[in-house]
C-alpha cells in the first residue's frame, strides 16, 4: 500500500471530512486545466481536494529492514469561496496534522504541518494549499 492510499483510506472514515468533500472527489496528482480538450477531469465543478507528492523523499533503511522516510506533500483545496477552501482545510488540519495511525505495511509515524497558503486564481476560484512534512515506515516484505 502507497503512503497516498493510506491517506485516502484515512480520509474515508472521518466523517466531518467526507461530509465536505467525499471520497470521490479527493484525488491523488494534479489536475489537468479545465479548458484542455485532451483530458477529461476526474471530478467536475467544486469543491475538490488533491494530494501530491512535492520533490524527493529521504530515506533510510534500519538493520531489520525496515524503510523510514520522509515526504513532503501538500494537499490542495480548491472551491468557489474562501470560507468554503478555508472549511475544508480547517477540518484536514484538525484530523491530519499530528496524525500517526498504522497501515498495511507499516505506519505513519507523524504528519506536520509545514506550511499553509491561501491564493485566489484569476478566475476566482479560491485554492488552500495545505503542506505536510510526512514522516513514515514501511516494514521489509520477506
Amino acid at each position: 500500500m502507497s503512503i497516498e492510499q493510506a491517506i485516502h483510506d484515512r480520509w474515508e472514515v472521518y466523517h466531518p471530512l467526507v461530509s465536505v468533500v467525499p471520497a470521490e472527489r479527493f484525488v491523488t496528482g494534479f489536475l489537468p486545466p479545465a479548458e484542455d480538450e485532451i483530458y477529461e477531469h476526474p471530478v467536475q465543478g467544486f469543491p475538490y481536494v488533491t494530494l501530491s507528492r512535492q520533490g524527493e523523499s529521504q530515506v533510510e533503511r534500519t538493520s531489520s529492514g525496515t524503510m523510514l522516510v520522509l515526504t513532503q506533500y501538500q494537499f490542495s483545496v480548491w472551491g468557489d469561496t474562501l470560507d468554503q477552501a478555508k472549511q475544508i482545510s480547517d477540518e484536514i488540519l484538525d484530523y491530519f496534522n499530528r496524525a500517526s495511525w498504522d497501515h498495511h505495511t507499516g505506519s505513519i509515524q507523524d504528519m506536520k504541518l509545514t506550511n499553509i497558503n491561501e491564493v485566489q486564481q484569476e478566475d476566482g476560484v479560491w485554492s488552500v494549499l495545505v503542506d505536510f512534512l510526512v514522516r513514515w515506515s514501511q516494514t521489509s516484505r520477506t
